[in-house]
């Protein structure tokens, strides 16, 4: 445990330390490697991958290639969505997609004159409403001023 730069150490350093002193015990007692990992897997569920450095390192390499590609991967997504934001920005600043200005002014304009009639033409017609409304009544007063 003389490898530790810390008094107690990490989790992670804790954990080597043990496996230290139990791989210690297994070359006092004179296991060979084959009853070494058979021990370390019967007694402490540690797999014959972890005892491998071998295969610890291809194991390492492989995670590092993914790290590697998943970088590589986001870098490209992001420039794909800077180029995107791009060309959506010159295409409606460029009028493609959206309304040219004058255009945009000139359909509020008829907008607003539809508008301005729509209400023109419900004042008429209510106003229409109350005069056949005030025909009736005279008409009425008549029928029953009328003897039957």
């Amino acid at each position: 445990m003389a490898g530790l730069p810390f008094p107690g150490g990490s989790k992670t350093e804790k954990i080597h330390a043990q496996f230290y002193d139990i791989v210690e015990e297994c070359i006092e007692d004179n296991m060979s490697k084959d009853e070494t990992v058979r021990h370390l897997w019967d007694k402490y569920l540690i797999p014959h991958e972890y005892t491998n450095r071998d295969d610890f390192w291809q194991r390492f390499m492989n995670t590092l290639g993914q790290i590697q590609s998943n970088t590589q991967h986001l870098d490209t997504l992001g420039h794909i969505q800077s180029n995107t934001e791009q060309v959506v920005k010159l295409l409606t600043d460029g009028h493609v997609f959206g309304p040219h200005p004058s255009a945009a002014e000139s359909s509020k304009r008829q907008r607003a004159e539809e508008a301005e009639e729509r209400c023109n033409s419900e004042a008429a017609a209510k106003l229409h409403e109350n005069e056949e409304g005030d025909e009736e009544e005279p008409e009425k007063l008549h029928e029953k001023e009328r003897p039957q």
